[in-house]
């Protein structure tokens, strides 16, 4: 039995030591397990932040982005849209939550809105144009850029980037359709155009190579030169020639000529040339238009034969039809020559010489000296005298006539009268002349522009007032060069009137500074084209003037409210210390046997201190008097402060001992300082004198100076009875502070601390003051470290 219970007792023992164990084991896993939760929850709660911070950025950028933002699901149903997304279709944030992007863009096929979907998702991403319908029914294009994201909570979402390109389509579209103008004029043009660079071709339309007979390989990069035979109708090289009209066009002076060209098969035909300068992109080119004038050519030729056939029509023609010599002899004329210089017959004209009828023979001698030299019909026009001393001007073509053996016989052509034409020219010429004199020396700024806004012409105060240069100006939008686009959207609306009347804005300059301008407009009608003319004129110095005026009144007002004041003290302030010297006086003249001998001890310290509380305000009102007429002179001297400081206290030796105030002067022996005296006993005597003033019987003022940021500080400091803050701000403020009365009902002007206020801005330093209510104040003075010695 007992080897039973011995072998009990030790199986139990072994039981308990292995549950001890387990137990053991036990605690330790739990203890593992707590750490590596209270790990996990750290981790967890550390992601959780991240995941804090990285949805903020997400939020910030999402609503931030100037792109509009859309987050769709699979179908394109919209789950989630920025701001800018919104504000760009018009919606509201809640309506485009749950539209379809489909409704966004109905111009698109549901087929291919299908199928760009299947590419996003297959993680193509997409950049596409479309066309978005906004809320209001307009059309905005947009371009798209489109991807898969894949959420945190593993689902898959479509992102959508969109940036609207509706003004840059519209300039691509003008672009494209300006193009197509261009080229359709330049393709079915009756005329040769030819584009050079240089002395090369390097395009041209169709017309030249119908009229030249050629392909276009054989025209391009070739010169003018193999075009026209080696000379002129006029006897010069066809290639110096040809290149002094290229050189001069390339100057910017256009050239219009005629020309004589020849084919690639040898043939030769006349033709009317304009050659301009244009510039393309950064460099200047020709244009050259070609206009075959053969016809034309040969009409005039078989025009002059007609008049030599048919000479019975000499004198039917109504044009004056003259032959004569070199020399200027008539040989023959018909009878509306006659007419036209108004002689009385026939037989008087012809024994009038040529040159007689010329204002300035030299015109004759110089078109009859071409037309010798050229063989060939010159035209001239100019101003002849007639027969009654009147003049007319007459355009003339004429030609020389040669014998068989080339010598020359005579001069022939005719004359046709073109006064009225040329009157015509003469005054538009002169009125195209005073408006460029006007337009150009304006001092105002003048500006041309359309009904779009865009600047068709600017005259020199134009660059000059804005900053820009003529060439930058015409083009631009009126808009651009005021900071107020409001008026020019005015200016140039559909129902605006005839007239604009001068209105005040704020100029854009070039450089970004404002102008303030005045601007007037009217309307007027070129052609089928409205336009609009402004005028500006820079104010900038009036509004200066405006300002100084205002400047000006609020200082006169406060001259007046001082004169004001002063007249106030002079008659109140003058009054009283004078009745109070005239009473003491009679009565000590009426009574003086009378009277006690304190009392009239009393009456004359009474009188003492009147007549120096008088010669005080005096001295106040004429310190005051000569700062205000700015007379007052600066001699700053070497000056011991202490010194100076204790002779202006002896000064109050009576008012301090009849209130029993004790004054504390603890400015150092060696403290110096450059001032002018007179400014330095004005400060010290006012802010004693106001110490006194408002201290009561057995008072303390404390007189000290320290140097402080480069400045020396002087000070006055009592414990009287103070000022409230209310007060304390008005002090140093003209005309602001009324004069208040002492502890002992003393009076003054109220003009001392304006006085001090003024002094020390003379010397370039500081004035201020600290006080509290019933506790006393201090005067402060600062001085600039320089004025220090």
């Amino acid at each position: 039995m007992k080897e039973n219970a011995h072998k009990n007792i030790n199986e139990l023992q072994l039981k308990v030591d292995g549950l001890k164990k387990s137990l053991e084991e036990a605690k330790l896993s739990t203890k593992k397990i707590k750490a590596e939760l209270n790990q996990e929850i750290k981790l967890r709660k550390k992601l959780e932040k991240q995941i804090q911070k990285s949805e903020e950025k997400y939020s910030s950028l999402f609503e931030l982005s100037p792109s509009g933002i859309i987050l769709e699901d699979t179908n394109g149903n919209i789950l989630d849209a920025n701001n800018a997304i919104c504000k760009s279709l018009g919606y509201k944030r809640s309506e485009l939550i749950g539209m379809n992007v489909k409704d966004l863009n109905p111009v698109a096929k549901k087929a291919e809105v299908q199928k760009n979907l299947k590419r996003i998702l297959s993680g193509e991403l997409l950049n596409l144009q479309v066309e978005n319908l906004r809320k209001d029914g307009t059309v905005r294009y947009s371009e798209l850029y489109e991807c898969k994201i894949t959420m945190p909570t593993g689902k898959d979402r479509i992102l959508t980037i969109s940036n609207d390109i509706t003004e840059r389509k519209k300039v691509e579209d003008s672009f494209r359709e300006s193009e197509k103008r261009y080229r359709t004029l330049f393709e079915t043009a009756n005329d040769a155009i030819f584009l050079m660079d240089g002395n090369k071709f390097i395009d041209c339309n169709p017309k030249t190579l119908e009229m030249f007979n050629c392909k276009w390989e054989d025209i391009i990069n070739h010169s003018p030169f193999k075009f026209s035979p080696p000379k002129q109708n006029d006897g010069q090289s066809s290639k110096s020639k040809a290149t002094e009209k290229i050189k001069a066009a390339l100057k910017g002076k256009p050239q219009f000529f005629e020309w004589v060209h020849s084919r690639l098969d040898g043939s030769t035909f006349e033709v009317e040339v304009s050659l301009n300068s244009v510039k393309l992109l950064t460099k200047n080119y020709l244009i050259a238009t070609v206009r075959d004038i053969t016809a034309r050519k040969l009409n005039e030729k078989n025009l002059r034969e007609s008049r030599e056939n048919y000479k019975s029509l000499f004198n039917g023609v109504s044009a004056g039809i003259f032959r004569t010599t070199p020399e200027g002899v008539f040989i023959n004329a018909n009878d509306s020559l006659v007419k036209m210089l108004k002689f009385p017959d026939k037989e008087t004209l012809m024994n009038q010489r040529v040159s007689d009828l010329y204002f300035d023979i030299r015109i004759r001698d110089e078109w009859v000296n071409k037309l010798i030299k050229s063989k060939q019909n010159q035209d001239m026009e100019t101003q002849l005298r007639c027969y009654d001393g009147t003049s007319i001007w007459v355009y003339t073509s004429a030609k020389t006539v040669r014998g068989p053996g080339g010598d020359l016989l005579y001069i022939e052509g005719y004359l046709r009268d073109i006064s009225a034409n040329k009157l015509a020219e003469i005054r538009l010429l002169e009125s195209q002349q005073r408006y460029l004199a006007l337009f150009n020396n304006s001092r105002d700024a003048i500006i041309l522009e359309n009904e779009r806004g865009e600047i068709l012409d600017v005259n020199n105060a134009s660059s000059e007032m804005f900053g820009y240069k003529r060439d930058e100006m015409i083009g631009m939008l009126t808009k651009n060069l005021s900071a107020d686009s409001e008026y020019f959207s005015k200016l140039t609306s559909a129902n605006k009137g005839l007239y604009c009347p001068p209105t005040e804005i704020m100029a854009q300059l070039k450089n970004g500074d404002l102008l303030p301008i005045e601007i007037s407009a009217a309307t007027f009608t070129l052609g089928k084209q409205k336009l609009f003319i402004s005028t500006a004129r820079d104010i900038s110095g009036r509004k200066k003037a405006e300002e100084k005026i205002k400047l000006y009144t609020g200082e006169l007002k406060e001259l007046n409210k001082q004169k004001d004041r002063l007249f106030s003290i002079l008659a109140h302030d003058l009054k009283s210390p004078l009745s109070a010297l005239i009473g003491y006086t009679d009565l000590l003249e009426s009574e003086f046997s009378l009277i006690n001998d304190s009392d009239k001890i009393e009456y004359i310290n009474s009188i003492g201190q009147v007549s120096r509380n008088l010669n005080n305000l005096l001295e106040t009102i004429l310190e005051w008097s000569i700062i205000q007429k700015d007379k007052i002179s600066l001699e700053p001297k070497r000056t011991y402060l202490k010194k100076e400081v204790e002779k202006i206290i002896q000064l109050f030796k009576i008012s301090l001992h009849e209130k029993n105030i004790t004054v504390h002067n603890k400015i150092k022996e060696d403290e110096i300082v450059n001032i002018d005296q007179n400014i330095l006993h004005t400060l010290v005597r006012n802010f004693i004198s106001n110490a006194i003033k408002f201290s009561k019987n057995n008072g303390r003022v404390v007189v000290n100076s320290k140097v402080k940021n480069n400045n020396l500080e002087f000070s006055v400091e009592d414990n009287g009875v103070g000022m409230s803050q209310q007060t304390l701000k008005k002090i140093f403020t003209n005309g602001a502070n009324t004069p208040a009365r002492g502890t002992k009902n003393e009076v003054g002007s109220g003009l001392g601390l304006l006085i001090c206020r003024e002094l020390v801005e003379k010397i370039e330093g500081k004035i201020w003051a600290k006080s509290i209510k019933n506790k006393g104040s201090k005067f402060v003075v600062s001085i600039p470290l320089a004025n220090r010695v």
